[in-house]
């Protein structure tokens, strides 16, 4: 058997954008694009061009196309060579043309390139353009989750207030939103006073902002805000909103019965999430074995705080029993006094099985800990914000003897740059398991190493002694390395 399978290809690349037995004509008002059929035709968009907007002179009118000649001839080029240039400023008709056309290939490339060029700076832009095709679900989500995540940075942008409605209405019922309601309520304010500007009306005039807003501002969660930030709020705009509004809202800050009709969302943000990370963090707490033996009670609480966005996927328990336990699992955020939310409560089965083996010595004394591990994991993470108090409430269904000797960390720092911060060092929370939400963001990582910069440093002291050392002797290898390089660019 004989192939010529690589000159074939080969030859169908040569004939992009090139006029020598082209039998269809893309007119643009600029330029006239070759094309030929019967490599066209895997295309069944291209295919009906040809006989939907042909002339007697084979050309197919472009210039109501949406497109530009310069996208297009992107567009032709994967087609005809399997490779395209994307950029920023062709993406959004290279993944119209996609869309049209039905070739999940260059989609599935518009939407990576996208996807991983995401940045703070276009992330309205490009979640308008997710959202206009709804083939691009990666990309949507990814768009709400930078969104989720960088929330108090991207409401404050001056790209927010120009975004449309729908597009705000798709923000706002985001139950993952990592920033305080208030900023929330703040932004759609902001956002309806550049509405009003962009309709020639008065935006002091709260009728006006009402207007924009519309059923919009039933989706602020008056539930999640203090009673002092929901005054605030509700003093800023006078008049927003009617007499009922205000009573349905002083109900829900003040955690009263409310038996009127609920008209705004209680849900509470931060919990519902949904992400698959590509690397799992363990905030390991085992710090030394000692001789004394702490008996655990019925209700065990591990109290914790966390300085930058994360999520908790799991936690791990130790004890020096293997037993199987059955206990009511409930985490609680608070922030001060009056903002209280459980963002968990579920029956878990504690299976104390895994066994564990750990060497420490603690001052001349080498000792053996022998341990039982149990793992759990939650359904749906829970977003860990700085600012606020975790609560791992463990109530086991009967008491048994559970006890352990070892001293846990009371601060953990995990991926150099997440330090999570414990209350007490003898509880039966061992480890908390975790997800970053920035995993393409690697060079955040190595800015906040310690390690990383102090060798940074070093080498930099290391190279200029040696600059200095070199240069002040008559015979350095610096000089000998200088005229060797000098003599082969002058033999060249």
């Amino acid at each position: 058997m004989i192939s010529n399978q690589s000159s074939l290809l080969q030859n169908i690349q040569n004939r992009y954008l090139n006029p020598n037995g082209a039998d269809v004509w893309f007119v643009f008002d600029d330029e006239r694009i070759p094309g030929h059929r019967i490599i066209l035709a895997s295309s069944p968009w291209l295919e009906s061009m040809f006989f939907g907007s042909l002339t007697e002179n084979n050309d197919v009118n472009m210039n109501n196309s949406n497109v530009t000649s310069r996208s297009f001839k992107e567009f032709l080029r994967y087609i005809y060579t399997g490779n395209a240039n994307l950029t920023m400023d062709n993406i959004d008709e290279m993944i119209f043309l996609a869309d049209e056309s039905l070739c999940q290939e260059i989609f599935d490339e518009c939407e990576k390139f996208l996807i991983k060029n995401l940045t703070i700076d276009n992330i309205f832009v490009v979640y308008q353009l997710a959202l206009r095709h709804e083939r691009a679900v990666q990309l949507k989500i990814a768009c709400e989750e930078e969104i989720c995540v960088n929330a108090v940075h991207t409401l404050k942008s001056s790209k927010f207030s120009e975004i449309q409605f729908d597009f705000l209405q798709n923000i706002l019922k985001c139950d993952s939103l990592v920033c305080e309601e208030k900023d929330v309520f703040n932004a759609c304010i902001e956002w309806a006073k550049a509405a009003c500007r962009r309709n020639r009306m008065d935006q002091y005039n709260p009728i006006n902002l009402r207007a924009q807003l519309g059923d919009l501002i039933y989706q602020i969660r008056f539930s999640s805000m203090t009673v002092g930030d929901a005054a605030t709020c509700i003093d800023s705009c006078p008049g927003l909103f009617t007499a009922n509004e205000l009573q349905e809202i002083m109900c829900i800050v003040g955690r009263k019965n409310y038996s009127g009709t609920t008209q705004f969302n209680c849900t509470e943000r931060y919990f519902s999430l949904q992400r698959n990370p590509s690397k799992e963090l363990k905030c390991d707490r085992f710090s030394f074995i000692t001789s004394d033996r702490r008996i655990f009670a019925l209700t065990e609480t591990t109290t914790f705080t966390c300085n930058r966005p994360a999520f908790l996927k799991g936690f791990t328990c130790e004890c020096n029993h293997c037993v199987n336990k059955t206990a009511r699992v409930s985490i609680v955020e608070t922030k001060g006094e009056e903002n209280v939310n459980i963002r968990c409560n579920v029956q878990k089965n504690l299976i104390f099985g895994t066994k564990n083996t750990r060497k420490k010595r603690h001052g001349q004394i080498e000792r053996t800990h022998t341990s039982f591990t149990a793992k759990v994991m939650f359904d749906s993470g829970i977003l860990l914000r700085p600012g606020y108090e975790y609560s791992i409430h463990i109530t086991f269904d009967s008491l048994l003897l559970l006890e352990h000797n070892c001293v846990l960390k009371k601060k953990v720092r995990v991926d150099h740059d997440i330090v999570i911060r414990f209350d007490k060092t003898n509880d039966i929370v061992t480890s908390l398991i975790l997800n970053r939400f920035d995993n393409r963001k690697y060079f955040r990582r190595i800015f906040h190493n310690p390690v990383m910069w102090c060798i940074l440093v070093g080498v930099l002291l290391v190279i200029a002694a040696i600059m200095r050392y070199d240069i002040n002797q008559p015979d350095s290898v610096l000089v000998h390395l200088w005229h060797m390089i000098k003599s082969i660019f002058e033999k060249h």
